[in-house]
């Protein structure tokens, strides 16, 4: 009797058949990498805003402004405008204190080469921060500004990225 080498049909089918399924349970989790990457990139960012804020919140207290309705910052947060001992909700509020951030101009702009968007909304005072390629309401941040006797708000919605 001869052997012969090498796989027979049957074989070679179960592997197509095995590869095939692996493909199809990992191809949706290695295609949803962007998502995660917005995701986390926002997660960072609202990491930056709070440790800010906090920072800048110190200040105001250090500095006896905690309850300034406005005050202009001094020293690292020289340009920041604060509202009740927070940041305002504005490009020269809280994104000034974020100085990696450049906001730009205008109530709805993107900077050339960010990539996020920002929206302020005057009448509720708040700034809304969203990636500018997933320009979405469920993947944001909306920091709204202090108010008299109160504390600046901070909310993330990633649940869209």
């Amino acid at each position: 009797m001869r052997r012969s080498a090498g796989f027979t049909l049957i074989e070679l089918v179960i592997v197509m058949v095995i590869l095939g399924i692996l493909g199809a349970v990992a191809a949706p989790r290695f295609l949803n990498l962007q998502n995660d990457a917005y995701s986390a990139s926002l997660k960072a960012l609202r990491s930056n805003m709070q440790s800010a804020l906090q920072m800048a919140n110190v200040k105001a207290v250090l500095e006896g402004k905690e309850q300034s309705p406005t005050w202009n910052g001094t020293g690292e947060f020289t340009g920041v405008v604060f509202k009740y001992g927070y940041p305002a909700a504005a490009p020269t509020g809280i994104l000034a204190a974020l100085q990696g951030l450049e906001a730009g101009s205008g109530d709805d702009k993107t900077p050339s080469g960010k990539p996020y968007t920002y929206i302020l909304d005057a009448s509720l005072n708040t700034l809304t921060i969203r990636p500018s390629k997933k320009n979405v309401s469920d993947c944001q941040i909306v920091y709204r500004e202090a108010v008299s006797g109160g504390t600046a708000l901070l909310n993330m919605n990633s649940s869209g990225c």
